[in-house]
């Protein structure tokens, strides 16, 4: 979408003759028509870098040629776009890229706390050459970058790069510009991720890069760039090999065939001569990942035997000696000392009258013990009774009894009485049959 587009689709079309008008007089005249086109303008702004407007960069824009990337044919170029971007960067809504290299100090910090930063962008009659970078913007995507970064390592030094390194490691799959990892560079600077110094960059701490370390980051920057190629080389010897194919199914004729083979062959050889550079490259930077891994061992190990020493400075071992001594003597007096308070004992006159109240106490407990087992008594003397006299209630009397046996008696079945069996029955149906 061009800039014209994205104007008209963005930013009201009645309100354009304002917005493009020299509106500074209204600061004093009319501050609210005043602020309402400063906010409009800045939104936009903000809105254009965010949705990937900006020619060259995801993060920010160039002052200096955003008056003309912003001219309509009707309107012509915005005359107040300065004392937007003032109020942008008073507001923090916008931070110059200069800004963001050079970390404020605490006075200039305390001086735009105090009387605010009071930017001024305008340079004879247009924006000066500075680049303004959507603060928010570049906040919200820095933590992202981050991540992606983690998690597609170089395979070898991975915590050296240089600017382009790191613009093939996150282009891959957002389109990033050379600005953008600079400016993600500096802010993660000041997060104390890494170390930016020129096109040097150092990830996972902030130190100072050295001139070894500087030579190294070339060359593995020229072993990354070999890589590319042989890459690009690979494909286009593919291509060819499908062009030749292709051509003698269609049967073409056989000079154009062999200018392709010849061709092919060119870019074969060099690919050839480019795998055997890159596995040199390789193998010389490997060995220089393992030379600083034993230097950082070394210095680990020397820091590590002057902590040692530092601290067994501070010990004697006689004076070891002689506080494990003392700590046995104190423990000893300890335990005199406890075993002294075991044989305390009572004056004698208190300890009768411990002894008397004693035994009255266990006088008290033998009396309510007895008296506990006589009630107890009584009550099973008078459950044996109860159950005595229910007995007797129970069991039937004599006159009770014969009576039952008499009607027991007079129930009894004679033998003619009881029923006859199957084989009975069937001999007496046979006699009277016969």
């Amino acid at each position: 979408m061009t800039a014209e587009s994205y104007i008209h689709k963005n930013l009201p079309e009645s309100r354009l003759s304002s917005l493009y008008s020299n509106f500074e007089d209204k600061r004093l005249l009319n501050p609210e028509g005043y602020n309402a086109n400063i906010q409009t303008w800045l939104q936009f702004l903000l809105q254009y870098i965010g949705d990937d407007q900006s020619p060259d960069s995801k993060f920010s824009i160039d002052g200096s040629k955003l008056p003309n990337l912003l001219t309509l044919p009707k309107y012509g170029k915005p005359k107040s776009l300065n004392l937007v971007i003032d109020a942008g960067v008073d507001t923090h809504a916008l931070e110059p890229w200069s800004s963001l290299r050079n970390k404020p100090s605490t006075i200039s910090k305390l001086w735009d706390a105090v009387w605010g930063r009071q930017y001024h962008s305008k340079e004879g009659d247009g924006i000066k050459h500075e680049r303004f970078i959507a603060y928010d913007h570049l906040r919200n995507c820095a933590s992202t970058y981050w991540t992606k970064l983690e998690r597609s390592p170089a395979e070898i030094l991975p915590d050296l790069s240089t600017v382009d390194g790191i613009l093939r490691r996150l282009s891959k799959e957002t389109h990033l510009f050379p600005i953008d990892i600079k400016i993600l560079c500096t802010w993660w600077h000041h997060e104390g991720k890494c170390t930016l110094e020129g096109d040097f960059v150092r990830l996972g701490q902030v130190k100072p890069i050295s001139d070894p370390e500087k030579a190294i980051i070339n060359m593995k920057n020229t072993y990354e760039n070999t890589v590319d190629r042989n890459r690009r080389l690979e494909e286009e010897v593919d291509v060819l090999k499908s062009k030749v194919s292709k051509l003698l199914v269609e049967k073409a004729d056989d000079k154009r065939v062999k200018h392709f083979l010849r061709l092919k062959k060119t870019i074969n050889d060099s690919l050839h001569h480019g795998l055997d550079v890159e596995a040199n490259m390789r193998k010389l930077l490997l060995k220089l990942d393992e030379s600083r891994l034993n230097v950082a061992n070394v210095d680990a190990m020397k820091d590590a035997s002057s902590a040692m020493k530092e601290l067994n400075a501070q010990l004697d071992i006689d004076a070891v000696n002689g506080l494990a001594d003392t700590i046995e003597e104190e423990i000893a007096k300890i335990d005199d000392v406890s075993a002294k308070l075991g044989e305390v004992s009572l004056d004698d006159d208190k300890q009768i009258e411990v002894d008397e109240e004693f035994d009255q106490m266990m006088k008290e407990e033998e009396a309510k013990r007895k008296l506990k087992q006589a009630v107890s008594g009584d009550k099973v003397a008078d459950k044996v009774k109860s159950d005595e006299v229910e007995e007797e209630e129970i069991k039937p009397t004599k006159q009770e009894s014969a009576e039952l046996e008499a009607r027991l008696a007079a129930l009894t079945l004679s033998p003619t009485d009881l029923p006859k069996s199957k084989e009975e029955n069937k001999e007496e149906r046979q006699s009277v049959y016969s």
